[in-house]
This record gives structure tokens, C-alpha cells and sequence, in this order.
């Protein structure tokens, strides 16, 4: 065994001194690094430790300070490599720190920001939750938040609970998942093109001419192909039948400012929570009227009362657009949703 240049003691020696002046929890925790016949070693130079003065153990402290440093100070790769080597043994090792440096670190935030909330989402709602979760850890955590919203209540939960654990993948997993990835978003981005915010509130407008029943199954169709697209016409889309998810309050508002005419004719076939919504939000007198001139006015034909649902549907979602009704999330239409994307 060599001897140090400061002393006459080797270099188990040395390091023996070394531990004997750490306290037992870190003296434990440099031994887990060594093998059993390194710390079979070290353990019995601990127990008959040689005769040195202060200044000389001073002098070995002060040297393996300066290793130390130096050893730190190098670059990344190369402090890998040595370590790889101690695990692995120099052939594995070398391989391995060869692919390291092929691999080149995928930065998925702008490609991410870029793509969208809806279709990253997209993108990893086909994933386990542990590997959605890595994935939303490697874009920006503002668009993390949008993307999350937009899973089902229990992949969410998932998702969650694997980031609040710590899971991490492996290395050559992580790797992988963030080729698929960026390879999905650009595919997504060179494959789609930008939806035209005047055609996706036109193909609103379309829909809210249909039944409730048809618009429904034809957006199912569309969500089935494109969720993306579904998603953005379902934001832009508001029936009269919507009209129980406006906030007690906003339709109070609503109220006085609709064509009393087309509301007269539009609640004489709907559903009981729509009529029950719009009567509650009226004072008991003009309840009371307007169900009596509905009662003692002439029948109207079905085309007639479905028009004039359309028009005050059409009336509100010009308000959902402009910003002054608010849907809660779970409705048809988010305004701040359809002013962020479709703007």
C-alpha cells in the first residue's frame, strides 16, 4: 500500500484516521460506499489507529479536503463515469456512460406551451398515471395545472397521489417517455391545424339549431375523432336547456334583459328544472303573471317554441362571450376558456 506524501501512514491508514474523527451516523454512511473486505479493513485500522501527532492529522484532513474539491469540480459526465465504474466495474461502465452522452436533454416546455393544454392531455391520458405525472413535471406547472383539470376525476386523483409520493422513473424510461412525447406533440402540431375561433362559434350556432338529443350525439362523433375540437365547440355551444347551470344571481340579471316575448313562448315546452330555474329567479307576482299569460295565450306550434329557445340561447351566449354571465367549469361554456382559446 502506497504511503501519503505528509506522512509515513498508507492510504487505509489515512482514511481510517480520517473516519475516526466523523461522527458514528456519517462514519456509516461513507462505509456504505465501500466493499466488505474495504470495510473489514478500515475497521481494524479504526480499532488500533496509528500514532500520529495533531499537526500531521491536521495535514491529512487538509489533503483529503483538497481531493475533495478537485473531485467535485469535475465535470458532470466525468464524476458520472467514475461512479458507474465503482457500481458497474470499467466495460458496463463505458457503455453506459456512452449513451449518456448521445443522449441529448429534451426540453418539452415550449414545444408543450405551444401545443396546448388539450393536447398534452390528450397525449397523456393514454399514459399510466406515474408516467402522466413525470410528464406534467417536465412542462411549466401553470400549464401542468390547466392540463390537469382536464382528466377524469379518478386519473387525476392517480396522477396526484404519484407526484405527491416522489415516483421517478428510470433514467432510460424517463428518456423514452420524453422522446415519445415531444415526438406526439410535434406530430400533433405539424398534423393539426389552428382552429379558426369564428368557425368553431359558427359550428356552435349550427348545433344550438338542433335538438338537444342531436347536437349531443353529433358532438359525441366529433369527441370520438377530435377531442380537441369537440372540446372547443362544446365551450362555444349554449342551449336553452343550459340555462339551469347560470348562476342564480347572473340570471336574475338575465332576466330583465331578455325579449319577454320570445321567453313567454320559449317556456311553454321545456323541461321542469329549466321552467322551475326561471321561476324561482322571478319575484312570486311576475312568476305568477307570466304563468297565467302562458296558460290563457293561443297554442303555439313546436317550430315556433324551439325558435324562440334558440334566440334566447343565442342572446345568452352572445353574454358568455362578451364575459358578463359566467358558467361554472361543469357547464357548456367557460368563458375565460373560449376567450383563451379561441381568441
Amino acid at each position: 500500500m502506497a504511503e501519503t506524501e505528509t506522512t509515513g501512514l498508507n492510504n487505509v491508514q489515512k482514511m481510517a484516521l480520517i473516519l475516526s474523527t466523523l461522527p458514528e451516523d456519517q462514519c456509516v454512511a461513507v462505509l456504505k460506499n465501500y466493499p466488505e473486505e474495504d470495510v473489514e479493513r478500515l475497521c481494524r485500522e479504526m480499532m488500533n489507529p496509528p500514532k500520529v501527532d495533531e499537526e500531521a492529522k491536521n495535514k491529512i484532513i487538509e489533503e483529503f479536503s483538497c481531493k475533495l474539491e478537485e473531485s467535485t469540480d469535475k465535470p458532470a459526465l466525468e464524476a458520472m463515469e467514475s461512479l458507474l465504474a465503482r457500481l458497474y466495474g470499467v466495460r458496463k461502465s463505458t457503455e453506459i456512460a456512452q449513451r449518456l452522452k448521445t443522449v441529448e436533454r429534451i426540453d418539452l416546455s415550449s414545444l408543450a406551451e405551444e401545443a396546448g393544454p388539450d393536447v398534452v392531455a390528450q397525449e397523456l391520458a393514454r399514459e399510466v398515471p406515474s408516467v402522466a405525472a413525470f410528464g406534467l413535471s417536465e412542462i411549466p406547472t401553470a400549464l401542468a395545472a390547466k392540463v390537469l383539470t382536464l382528466f377524469p376525476d379518478d386519473f387525476r386523483t392517480e396522477i396526484v397521489m404519484a407526484r405527491a409520493r416522489g415516483s421517478r422513473l428510470r433514467p432510460d424510461i424517463a428518456v423514452r417517455v420524453r422522446e415519445g412525447l415531444k415526438a406526439s406533440l410535434e406530430s400533433r402540431k405539424s398534423s393539426t391545424p389552428p382552429l379558426d375561433p369564428v368557425e368553431v362559434l359558427a359550428t356552435a350556432d349550427l348545433l344550438s339549431h338542433l335538438t338537444a338529443e342531436a347536437s349531443q350525439a353529433i358532438l359525441d362523433s366529433i369527441n370520438a375523432k377530435d377531442a380537441v375540437l369537440g372540446r372547443r365547440v362544446a365551450e362555444a355551444l349554449f342551449t336553452f336547456d343550459d340555462i339551469v347551470k347560470i348562476d342564480d344571481r347572473d340570471l336574475q340579471r338575465l332576466l330583465s334583459r331578455l325579449n319577454q316575448s320570445d321567453l313567454k313562448l320559449a317556456l311553454r315546452k321545456c323541461t321542469d328544472p329549466v321552467s322551475d330555474k326561471i321561476y324561482k329567479n322571478m319575484s312570486e307576482r311576475v312568476s305568477a303573471a307570466l304563468k297565467d299569460d302562458i296558460k290563457n295565450s293561443p297554442p303555439q306550434s313546436l317550430d315556433s317554441v324551439l325558435e324562440a329557445q334558440r334566440r334566447v340561447a343565442a342572446f345568452v351566449r352572445d353574454l358568455i362571450q362578451k364575459g358578463d354571465v359566467v358558467l361554472p367549469k361543469s357547464g357548456h361554456v367557460d368563458p375565460a376558456a373560449v376567450q383563451e382559446n379561441l381568441v
